[in-house]
């Protein structure tokens, strides 16, 4: 992991994009999903920054970090599952297609990367869970705006992405929002 890790750092230092969206995109994500925890799934709740930056045309590098808030109700044999941890990804995303009207666009995007999720919860203690993840976007954007703004992009997405862990596999979907 840490090879890929050295080497989204070696395309996103060496590569030079387009001089107008130069510039990091820095957004926020709501996002709910399952993961595997001790044998059971248990549910997430997560509240994330993010921030990005192309490389290319079509290409970008990501960075992410996410606070998780983990539960899962008692059932015969197991007690409550309560907890939270700290989640981090970096990765690559890839514009897909996109249609474009005016200054707004709608599109679809990949991503794909590597991260890790240090977990505290009432059962198990504290964790710590590397993981991959593959995943979607589907959203608007708009490029330009004609109004006085520091801003040059927004971005308004839903996601759904699965995450591979070493006990199994999990998912999370949601919506988020960044500006450039």
């Amino acid at each position: 992991m840490v090879k890929y890790a050295l080497l989204l750092a070696a395309l996103a230092g060496a590569a030079h994009a387009d001089p107008e969206t130069d510039r990091a995109m820095f957004g926020f994500r709501f996002g709910a999903g399952v993961i595997p925890l001790e044998h059971r799934q248990a549910a997430t709740l997560s509240l994330g920054l993010s921030a990005e930056h192309q490389i290319a045309p079509r290409w970008r590098v990501l960075g992410e970090y996410e606070w998780v808030w983990l539960g899962h109700d008692a059932t015969a044999t197991m007690p409550e599952l309560r907890g939270d941890g700290s989640r981090a990804h970096v990765g690559v995303r890839r514009r897909l297609g996109e249609k474009r009207w005016y200054e707004m666009a709608i599109y679809a995007d990949a991503d794909l990367g590597i991260g890790f999720m240090l977990a505290n919860d009432n059962m198990t203690g504290m964790q710590a869970l590397p993981d991959a993840f593959a995943g979607v976007h589907v959203g608007y954007a708009e490029r330009t705006f004609r109004h006085a703004s520091p801003s040059k992009a927004f971005e308004a997405d839903l996601f759904v992405r699965v995450l591979a862990l070493t006990d199994g596999a999990g998912f999370v979907g949601g919506m988020g929002m960044a500006w450039q």
